[in-house]
């Protein structure tokens, strides 16, 4: 009972982080309702800020040791880029503050992004070709089976998410910079 609560808190503010995450990320917004775009990423920042105890909390609880370590410096990453983003908007750093936010996002679009590489794995443990995979038939899968599918899913979502994140953050602005 006390786990499940846990968890239920976790995914309401959880919802509530990627919502104002969503909301900021929309050109439209940030075009034509700066005023919008500001109070939602103060108070998307806040939320995620207070609700990081909690974050740790439940990490700290987790048995999966591989989802510990990747998802570790996952956690340092949430208050790192998120003050830094809003210190470099403060200064007046818009291109510094982008970077900052989107990686900021990536830190909470890895959960997600996880999930979605389990659904594509589910998909690859289970039809014809599941006899050729290391794991075989999720049909066939014991416990431990189990605790390597998670982890592998886990695994392969960081790259992911935040080889994503990096580009977007990083190279691709360099790149859509007009030549003179």
């Amino acid at each position: 009972v006390k786990k499940r609560a846990a968890i239920q808190m976790h995914m309401a503010t959880t919802l509530v982080i990627a919502t104002g995450l969503c909301i900021q990320f929309m050109k439209t917004i940030r075009r034509k309702n700066m005023d919008v775009h500001r109070w939602v990423g103060r108070a998307t920042l806040l939320a995620s800020l207070l609700s990081y105890p909690h974050f740790v909390s439940l990490l700290d609880g987790f048995d999966q040791q591989t989802a510990k370590y990747v998802e570790a410096p996952i956690l340092l990453g949430i208050p790192y880029f998120g003050v830094q983003g809003y210190r470099a908007v403060r200064a007046k750093n818009i291109a510094e503050h982008r970077s900052n936010m989107i990686m900021f996002g990536a830190c909470f679009y890895f959960f997600g992004v996880a999930r979605l590489v389990m659904m594509a794995m589910n998909v690859v443990h289970s039809g014809p070709w599941a006899k050729y995979t290391g794991l075989g038939d999720w049909r066939d899968w014991s416990g431990g089976d189990v605790d390597q599918f998670f982890g592998i899913s886990i695994a392969l979502s960081f790259p992911i998410t935040f080889g994503v994140a990096a580009y977007n953050a990083y190279i691709l602005p360099g790149k859509s910079k007009p030549k003179t």
